[in-house]
């Protein structure tokens, strides 16, 4: 019963923050000028997106839940950094296409 839960609460975790950083994102875009509706545009978004929230929940978020498996570890540093720095530049490279 705790994994499906664990399952429910990632769900709810993912588009409430989508919903969140997509909102605040497309307000910042339309200030700069950029049209997000485009597909590569939405899709360089939701990746960084998803990337920031693959973090956010691995560095915190799980040792939170319900779930309290052996597997439960932190993401390391460079690789969070990476991870992050690919983000970003996602969102960088968002006002190209």
């Amino acid at each position: 019963m705790s994994h499906f839960l664990e399952i429910i609460r990632v769900i709810i975790i993912l588009f409430g923050g989508f919903f969140v950083m997509g909102y605040v994102e497309r307000e910042i875009f339309q200030l700069v000028g950029v049209n997000i509706d485009s597909f590569g545009v939405w899709l360089l978004t939701a990746c960084s997106n998803f990337i920031f929230l693959f973090i956010l929940y691995r560095n915190k978020l799980q040792f939170s839940g319900w779930y309290a498996g052996k597997h439960r570890v932190r993401i390391s540093k460079k690789a969070t950094i990476t991870l992050s720095l690919i983000a970003v530049c996602l969102l960088l490279l968002t006002p190209l296409f």
